[in-house]
């Protein structure tokens, strides 16, 4: 089995159907695109504004993350024709932070500094 090195240093990265999502030591935002199932390491990297500790991709597209805070946000605007979509919306949960969150068939998994797990549905 083969493998690429693709350029770029990350502490996170998740790929989904529209191309890869990564966030780096300083908390910086960045999509490759161009990533298929035959060509893992994509065209180019894009900086996306905004700044989190993680980021998640769901097998649909969707994208979630945390930042240093321990607030949750939801990438919208993301479409076929804008893989990185427009804005962040934060997602309230009852003044609860969280150090990791992750989505797929409509739930929303997270874990809150205390390690505790809650799952809603989106």
């Amino acid at each position: 089995r083969s493998s690429d090195l693709i350029p770029g240093s990350l502490k996170y990265y998740s790929c989904g159907p529209l191309g890869c999502w990564g966030v780096n030591s300083a908390d910086d935002i960045y999509f490759r695109s161009g990533v298929t199932p035959t060509s893992c390491s994509g065209l180019t990297w894009e900086n996306v504004p905004g700044k989190l500790s993680m980021i998640e991709v769901g097998s649909e597209g969707s994208v979630y993350g945390v930042n240093s805070e321990g607030n949750v946000y939801r990438r919208d605007g993301i479409t076929s024709d804008n893989n990185i979509g427009t804005t962040w919306t934060q997602v309230q949960f009852q003044n609860l932070q969280f150090k990791h969150v992750t989505q797929d068939l409509s739930w929303l998994w997270l874990i809150a500094l205390d390690g505790s797990i809650l799952r809603c549905a989106v």
